[in-house]
């Protein structure tokens, strides 16, 4: 069971992963024509493992790390309930990058209700997928002259900023989601497009924070909560 989980929750885990990923890799069913395992097989496979190691014990784990982030999460609760009504122009989006929400927002509402760290990051690449997809529907529906403008990170961003907000109240708890992925997933992100994508949520978040003179705590959260017990 998870009752003797301590702050040091997320190296036993990433030890356990990486186990069960080296005895996966090394039943020898998965390597290629030179012996090896070709580097995107080795990458779905911990992707793979590190979901399976984590579904089985998310029940208990998610919510005591969500307790250890609560007071953060409340001042950005209380942010983005202030502001939760805010149209696009009003968090700093530029005219030409107007578009409909909705659909990323939608996806966004969903991130609450994934157990593992990697379908949580999937979410955000999907809901940052969906703003792209708005913002070119919006500019080819307006019939706008000229090439299709660049999205800037900064321009990304404030729409990602726009979407939570539109998606409050399933963005409540924000904080703690994304804290939870930082911590918890253990597959190398670097330059991947879900590493950017978390990236883009993570400043989304510090601006709101921001509001309040806060911004998101480090990788390894506050020490100090009690350890959830088997359910």
């Amino acid at each position: 069971g998870l009752d003797r989980v301590d702050p040091t929750a997320a190296g036993a885990l990433a030890d356990e992963w990486q186990q069960v990923l080296h005895a996966t890799l090394g039943t020898g069913v998965f390597r290629g024509a030179d012996g090896a395992v070709p580097r995107e097989r080795r990458v779905q496979l911990a992707q793979f493992c590190e979901s399976y190691l984590l579904g089985g014990v998310a029940a208990n784990l998610f919510p005591w790390h969500a307790r250890r982030l609560r007071e953060v999460d409340a001042h950005f609760e209380l942010v983005a309930h202030k502001l939760q009504h805010h149209a696009l122009a009003d968090v700093g989006v530029a005219p030409e990058f107007h578009c409909s929400l909705d659909e990323a927002a939608a996806e966004l509402a969903r991130l609450p209700g994934l157990p593992t760290p990697m379908e949580k990051l999937l979410c955000l690449k999907r809901t940052q997928a969906a703003l792209n997809r708005a913002v070119q529907a919006s500019f080819d529906f307006d019939h706008r002259q000229g090439d299709f403008p660049d999205l800037t990170t900064d321009e990304l961003v404030l729409l990602v900023v726009a979407t939570i907000l539109k998606a409050y109240p399933a963005t409540a708890g924000l904080v703690a989601q994304l804290h939870y992925v930082k911590t918890f997933h253990f597959v190398p992100l670097s330059t991947s497009a879900l590493g950017f994508a978390l990236s883009h949520f993570e400043v989304a978040a510090d601006w709101l924070l921001a509001k309040v003179g806060l911004r998101l705590p480090d990788k390894d959260p506050p020490s100090a909560q009690p350890s959830p017990t088997p359910g």
